[in-house]
């Protein structure tokens, strides 16, 4: 009997101290990866945060700057202008700080070993140093829409222009993802895709996917309809037999580059064109580092491919 109800007490203990023991786990963690834009609450307890001087400070012994140096090494090459990789670290450290506000769980910052392995042992004295003095010069900086945290959605490259969230999304929640000229885009290796399918082979991987698709081989392109697309081009919704999918299904489904696509036969295949590498939404980083070539700063890159934003130094979860 004693045994049980020592037992019971411990599990009372427990009870009671679990949501101390979580808001110490989850209090300042700072990493995040980047993704096609998302409704999130911007209303989480700001004891969410563990803020210092600055707006910025450590996590589970861990800097933020830190984490943000090991999350820029991997989203944007080093061979890109000075400029160009401080926006990058903005946008990083805008969405790492949103992680900490809803309170999820990031991973911590490797050491440096996936660096080197990403940049190889000859070149990773040079990248760090450089990535690191980047990375410090914009240290607590965020970028910010009427005092929350944007959703700081970036791509490799356009189609020629970025989408407009409000288009791609049907949500008029982020209005600085407009949609923005991106002239330069058009130069980049990785700008235009084209692959060739036979009728089977696409005809294989939808029916797996949408068993209830009631589809042909005989004639399979004129079954695919492109039923909407938006203003730059990239396609909101596509018509395939009696099965609707979004454009962005449609490209995951067969890894392509991005849902700015068109299609067209070469021979007895079909051809699908494909415009831009990401979702288009935000930040093209290939255009923005164009326009670090140009003399364009971080502040003003990011101002261009995110209209009316305010970027300060983070002061912590409204």
């Amino acid at each position: 009997m004693k045994e049980k109800l020592k037992n019971l007490v411990a599990v009372a203990v427990v009870i009671l101290l679990l949501p101390y023991v979580l808001t110490l786990f989850i209090s300042g963690r700072d990493e995040s990866s980047i993704t096609a834009p998302k409704v999130r609450n911007q209303s989480q307890d700001k004891s969410q945060t563990e803020s210092q001087a600055g707006g910025y400070g450590k996590a589970d012994g861990i800097d933020m700057e830190d984490r943000v140096m090991h999350l820029v090494a991997k989203q944007i090459p080093m061979t890109y202008e000075d400029e160009a990789i401080k926006t990058q670290a903005v946008i990083a450290r805008t969405e790492a700080y949103k992680e900490i506000e809803e309170g999820k769980d990031p991973s911590a910052a490797a050491g440096t070993e996936d660096l080197e392995k990403l940049w190889g042992f000859e070149n990773f004295s040079e990248n760090y140093d450089r990535l690191k003095t980047l990375v410090q010069s914009t240290a607590g900086q965020v970028a910010t829409w009427q005092g929350g945290l944007i959703e700081a959605s970036f791509h490799a490259v356009s189609a020629g222009k970025t989408r407009s969230a409000a288009e791609a999304l049907g949500s008029d929640q982020f209005p600085y993802l407009a949609s923005v000229e991106c002239p330069k885009d058009l130069e980049s290796k990785q700008f235009l895709e084209i692959r060739t399918y036979r009728p089977d082979e696409i005809l294989d991987r939808l029916r797996e996917k949408y068993p209830q698709m009631e589809v042909t081989e005989d004639d399979l392109l004129s079954q695919i309809q492109i039923a909407s697309a938006d203003s730059a081009e990239y396609v909101n919704q596509l018509q395939i037999g009696n099965v609707t999918m979004s454009g962005e299904e449609f490209r995951t489904l067969f890894d392509l580059n991005s849902s700015c696509l068109s299609f067209g036969m070469t021979g007895d295949e079909i051809r699908i064109t494909t415009k831009g590498l990401g979702h288009g939404l935000g930040v093209s980083q290939y255009q923005a580092n164009e326009l670090a070539k140009e003399g364009k700063g971080c502040q003003e890159i990011l101002a261009y491919f995110y209209p009316n934003i305010e970027v300060k130094a983070y002061d912590g979860a409204k």
